[in-house]
């Protein structure tokens, strides 16, 4: 990004957010649907679902507490 101008930056961290974007997106369809083929290889059932909702919502708690510390410096819990 030497000699590159603003307008050029930005361009360029536009493009490259659209793509990582896409990339993590179909990474997230792709597991998603393998984890449910995982977690649900019958077919539906309300109380899996539950506990896979649960589990979800545990995990990203986990996950947010510990970047949120690395990116603020502190403790992660």
């Amino acid at each position: 990004t030497i000699g590159a101008t603003s307008r050029q930056i930005r361009r360029i961290v536009k493009k490259e957010s659209r793509r990582l974007g896409g990339i993590g997106i179909l990474i997230g369809i792709l597991s998603g649907v393998g984890g449910g083929l995982l977690l649900f290889p019958k077919g539906f059932h309300g109380g899996y679902y539950g506990i896979a909702v649960l589990l979800t919502m545990v995990v990203c708690s986990c996950f947010q507490k510990v970047f949120m510390g690395l990116i603020m410096g502190q403790p992660y819990f």
